[in-house]
């Protein structure tokens, strides 16, 4: 696993799915090198997955919360979606 400094991009290859880094105000940024630097300890995690991580952890709780509902709604789209499609079939 090769660590490379927030400050200087995020590991190639890496998917975060975020918009843009370049609106996150530098203490965010901060605290998200933090938190994923004491994650890194962690074994079965592979190192997107470390950042994907940080990032979150890095957010409030309001905004982590948001993120659990929409996911929650994203799950149960996908849940009903997949019994639509075994109906018709």
């Amino acid at each position: 696993m090769s660590y490379l400094p927030l400050r200087g991009g995020f590991p190639s290859g890496t998917s975060l799915g975020v918009k843009s880094l370049t609106v996150m105000p530098k203490s965010r940024l901060a605290a998200v090198e933090r938190i994923y630097l004491r994650l890194r300890g962690a074994r079965g995690i592979d190192e997107a997955e470390l950042w994907q991580h940080a990032l979150y952890f890095s957010k409030t709780p309001d905004e982590r919360c948001r993120i659990s509902l929409q996911t929650a709604r994203s799950a149960l789209s996908l849940r009903r979606s997949a019994k639509q499609k075994s109906a018709v079939s």
